[in-house]
């Protein structure tokens, strides 16, 4: 089984980066571990807006 860091597509020291919430990682690259894990759903729903406030 491939390491984790592979199946991503990014280095080990990326993935280093991400486990402490490094923002100089792409969102992409956050959004494509969120697919991996099986939790997009839940990294879709960080997106949805709610009622706009002066509406």
């Amino acid at each position: 089984m491939y390491a984790f860091y592979v199946r991503l597509g990014v280095s080990r020291a990326t993935l280093q980066k991400m486990e402490k919430g490094d923002l100089s990682v792409s969102l992409e690259k956050y959004y494509r571990a969120a697919q991996l894990l099986g939790v997009q759903d839940t990294f879709d729903g960080l997106f949805d807006m709610e009622e706009d406030f002066f509406q």
